[in-house]
Formats: structure tokens, C-alpha cells, sequence
């Protein structure tokens, strides 16, 4: 009977000792999420707005307030934080901008993205453009859902700009 019980805590402790890991990476992931979504809260309080849309991935995060008219975007680098936000009047168009390489193994060339970067670009000839990474190989690998991601919030985007938005 010892040797069982011995055997189970001995058992029950390997298991621990295995899914503590992935409980702490699961808790990590959920901390930069919250932390990331309450920045972009923070940066429509502070524009007397109320978040509305936005979507979180690694290491940036974009949303707009419920009118659609400011677009918010933070970007997490290591020790750096880039934090965007944009009066969409005064945005003309919304492009995506995709940096490729060329690859080549075994005979084969293979177009690897580089970079993905969403550009607002300005009415005013003196506004410089706004380029918001999605992704960059230097911070994150492989893609993983950004593609679809700057797609969709280009199409929402250019919804929004005023050139675009239906009388009431």
C-alpha cells in the first residue's frame, strides 16, 4: 500500500511539474493582453471616447471608438512602446505595405514577408505618413493571423475615412 501511494504523489507531482509551464505562459499571455487592451481603453478616455472595436495579438494592439472616428494602436518592442492616435478625418486613404524577400533553397524561390505595415496616409502634404507594424520578422516569427488581420482593418479603415461615410 506505501509503495502505491508513494508511487501516486511521486506521479502526481511529475504531472505538476510538467503543466506548471504551460499555466504560466498561459497566465503571461493573458497579463500582456489585459495590459495592451487597458492601454488603448486609456487612450480613448483620454480622447473622451469609449473603445469599441480592437484586436490584440503579441506585441501590438488596434481598436477605434464606437463614433469611428479616432483609430488607436500601440506596438510593444522590448523596452519600447509606440502609441498612435489617429483623428481619421484627417486620413485620405489606408495602404498596406508589404516588405518581401526572396528565399532560395534547393532550386526553389520562396517570397518570405518581412514586414507588414498598415499606411494612413494624411490630406495635408505636411503630415508626414503613418505607418502602423503588424509585423516584422526582427520581433516575431512565423505570421500568425496578422495578414488577415491588416487586411480587414484596412477595409474597416477605409470605411470610416470621411470620404466614405454615407450622409444620414
Amino acid at each position: 500500500m506505501k509503495t502505491d501511494l508513494g508511487s501516486t504523489i511521486v506521479f502526481a507531482i511529475i504531472i505538476v511539474i510538467c503543466i506548471l509551464p504551460f499555466i504560466f505562459l498561459y497566465i503571461g499571455k493573458n497579463k500582456r493582453k489585459n495590459k495592451l487592451r487597458n492601454t488603448l481603453a486609456s487612450m480613448a478616455r483620454e480622447r473622451n471616447r469609449k473603445l469599441h472595436k480592437y484586436e490584440i495579438f503579441t506585441n501590438f494592439a488596434i481598436g477605434t471608438d464606437e463614433n469611428r472616428e479616432f483609430l488607436f494602436f500601440i506596438k510593444q518592442r522590448q523596452d519600447r512602446i509606440k502609441e498612435y492616435q489617429i483623428a481619421l478625418k484627417e486620413v485620405k486613404d489606408c495602404k498596406i505595405r508589404q516588405t518581401d524577400r526572396t528565399l532560395r533553397q534547393n532550386k526553389k524561390q520562396n517570397l518570405v514577408i518581412e514586414k507588414l505595415e498598415l499606411r494612413l496616409i494624411p490630406y495635408s502634404n505636411k503630415q508626414d505618413e503613418i505607418n502602423l507594424e503588424f509585423f516584422n520578422t526582427d520581433d516575431n516569427l512565423p505570421l500568425y493571423g496578422e495578414l488577415g488581420a491588416i487586411k480587414s482593418w484596412q477595409e474597416f479603415v477605409r470605411d470610416c475615412l470621411p470620404k466614405n461615410k454615407k450622409a444620414a
